[in-house]
């Protein structure tokens, strides 16, 4: 489903690039994104990044792409590289690239979003021809040089991305990549299929950017995890290990267990009996993914879309966090039929193309990969712990006393900014303004005497959870306001939401203040946000641009419940 506002992207660069958006948006709508772009004046690309009045800047671009061809930057070298020492070429292989890295640094200073640099093409040939390998720094390495310097200048900034260009294109032939007719004609390198290509590339960084990235891979089993039908072909009889075909299951297992390691939910979906199934998992000697992999396991004879509704609500997802990966065609069909929401891709015929597709599906990605990340396979499997726990006692009330929660509220400082950043990029209900911000913007609040940023850490008797909320706070004489305040589904109904309020309505009161105010953007998905509020007594004061501006008074406030402690710094 498309955002209601179109993310602002500019592009900004060398060569003529005003026809690029109608090639690449259709690519990004295609991935439920639409876009607004701002594309720079022919010529005139560092101008407008080095003016902080451009028309580049007052566009407030959410994603700036800085395209500069390796022409453009070794203009020198481009017809003649060996006319030069090789002193001289390293010399110019380092103006371009601390050029275009200033260029950068200058575009994520003005901006408040992420800068997206095109690394350089590498030439497909070379003027020596044969010889080009015997040279010393010669004309091909000296454009790797430049990449890999870039990739070295960006690696530790959180806002700048180098796209790897000359790996893209050469996905279909760089050969084809390039319009040399085009180009002469007027000033376009890039062919325009080229350019439609790259429009799946940049719905990865836009998806991850607006927190739209999907969060769980639901995989059927019996051809799709291994080769055959275990119900039919039995334990020993699957393909599964070093030979084909079943190496081509192995090598997709791998690559679902790196996504799975970058914090990617994995789940299981099958029509199977479960001891067959289970007894594959847990046993036979060639399964890349266990038991412990799954944050849930559906295996049974339901229909797979009932299947994906309860893994759904079982993880606190929406359906359109949801990727599901079936070798049956008439399954793929039936469920995006019924559940629109869901995506899922086409599996190729033949399983050996199973983990290139995985390799090349967009939405999955993240700007950041933080702790809690590497651990979320491991504390969604806590969580089936729990589930468990709970069906073991009477109550909820006994479940709840015996959980043994703990939360922790600190002071945000620059190692939680980036979990901080990424939970407003990904967390949708409880988010009550659901806002996202970079890196940086939440840095720039550090800073400010009037307002405080803190990091809400949650465990309890099944592990640690991790950064699991943020909340802000901005003081005035009178009041309080609550500009940022968001918890991670896997915390929500254990008694959090009402300790951190407790906690808030607390310090207020000690700083001489008698009500709250909260900011709050109405969506579908944050409706479990509003009830909340809804049940403490909240009274709207005013609607701003579809922002609604709540009170609450400190007497109706919740205590904190008795199985929480807090500690708060």
């Amino acid at each position: 489903m498309p955002d209601p506002a179109p993310v602002r992207v500019a592009l900004v660069g060398s060569g003529t690039l005003r026809h690029v958006p109608e090639l690449v948006s259709p690519r990004c709508a295609a991935h439920g994104i639409q876009t607004a772009w701002y594309v720079a004046p022919y010529g005139q690309w560092q101008q407008e990044v080095i003016n902080p009045a451009s028309e580049l800047y007052t566009f407030r671009p959410e994603l700036t792409i800085l395209v500069v061809s390796a022409r453009e930057l070794l203009s020198g070298l481009w017809t003649n590289p060996y006319g030069v020492t090789v002193e001289e070429r390293r010399s110019a292989a380092e103006d371009a690239a601390n050029r275009l890295s200033k260029m950068a640094q200058v575009a994520a200073t003005w901006t408040s979003g992420l800068v997206l640099v095109h690394g350089l093409a590498v030439p497909t040939s070379s003027p020596l021809g044969l010889l080009e390998s015997k040279q010393k720094f010669g004309w091909l390495e000296t454009v790797r040089w430049i990449n890999q310097r870039l990739q070295e200048e960006f690696r530790n900034d959180a806002r700048v991305f180098l796209l790897d260009l000359d790996s893209v294109l050469s996905r279909s032939g760089k050969d084809a990549a390039f319009d040399d007719r085009l180009y002469y004609l007027a000033d376009m390198e890039l062919a325009p299929d080229a350019w439609s290509r790259l429009g799946d590339d940049y719905a990865r960084y836009l998806l991850a950017l607006r927190g739209r990235s999907r969060k769980c891979l639901v995989l059927d089993l019996d051809n799709t995890l291994w080769g055959g039908i275990v119900g039919e072909d039995g334990f020993d009889g699957i393909q599964l290990g070093a030979t084909p075909p079943g190496n081509t299951f192995v090598a997709f297992q791998q690559e679902l267990l790196a996504l799975f390691e970058r914090g990617v939910l994995l789940a299981v979906n099958s029509a199977n009996n479960p001891d067959d199934a289970l007894k594959v998992i847990r046993e036979h000697p060639a399964m890349v993914l266990r038991e412990p992999h799954f944050a849930s396991m559906k295996i049974n004879w339901e229909p797979k879309t009932e299947n994906l509704r309860a893994i759904a609500e079982e993880l606190n997802l929406g359906l359109d966090s949801l990727v599901y990966l079936d070798d049956e065609p008439a399954q793929r069909w039936l469920v995006s039929q019924q559940l629109p929401e869901v995506l899922v891709p086409e599996l190729p015929p033949d399983p050996a193309g199973y983990a290139r597709t995985l390799q090349r599906l967009v939405g999955l990605d993240a700007v950041s990969l933080t702790p809690e990340d590497r651990r979320r396979g491991a504390m969604y499997a806590q969580e089936r712990s729990r589930r468990e726990f709970r069906t073991q006692v009477r109550t909820l009330d006994e479940y709840l006393s015996q959980l043994q929660v703990q939360i922790r509220l600190r002071e945000a400082d620059r190692f939680s900014i980036p979990r901080l950043a990424q939970l407003t990029q990904r967390t949708n209900q409880f988010n009550l303004t659901l806002e996202r911000y970079t890196e940086s913007q939440l840095a720039e609040w550090l800073g400010d005497p009037r307002r405080r940023l803190y990091a809400i850490e949650v465990s309890d008797r099944f592990g640690d959870q991790g950064i699991s909320g943020a909340l802000s706070i901005e003081r005035h004489d009178r009041w309080w306001d609550v500009p940022l305040w968001l918890l991670s589904c896997r915390v929500l109904g254990k008694g959090v939401e009402q300790s951190v309020l407790s906690v808030l309505a607390g310090w207020a009161k000690a700083g001489g203040v008698s009500e709250l105010r909260v900011a709050y953007r109405p969506s579908e998905k944050n409706t479990p946000a509003r009830r909340f509020l809804e049940a403490c007594g909240v009274s709207l004061m005013r609607t701003d641009d579809s922002v609604q501006r709540w009170q609450l008074e400190l007497a109706h406030v919740p205590a904190v419940p008795a199985h929480v402690t807090v500690t708060a710094e």
